[in-house]
């Protein structure tokens, strides 16, 4: 990313962050609306994969946003 400058990582970081932390709180939104403790089985007692995924995937909408603005 060297073509960004600093304020621009910044306010990127702040993006992914709080997009991060809306992702697992809509996940467990729905889990809770479900009666559901874990989205699968994959990964034991861990949970299942998208419980491992959810801050990623929408960090990651949030990130292609942000570049494309």
């Amino acid at each position: 990313l060297p073509e960004f400058s600093w304020p621009q990582l910044t306010e990127l970081g702040f993006v992914l962050g709080v997009s991060g932390a809306a992702g697992d709180l809509g996940a467990s939104v729905v889990k809770r609306r479900h009666g559901v403790k874990d989205f699968g089985t994959l990964l034991g007692p861990q949970g299942g994969l998208l419980d491992r995924l959810d801050s990623l995937l929408a960090g990651g909408w949030a990130a292609l946003l942000w570049l494309a603005l």
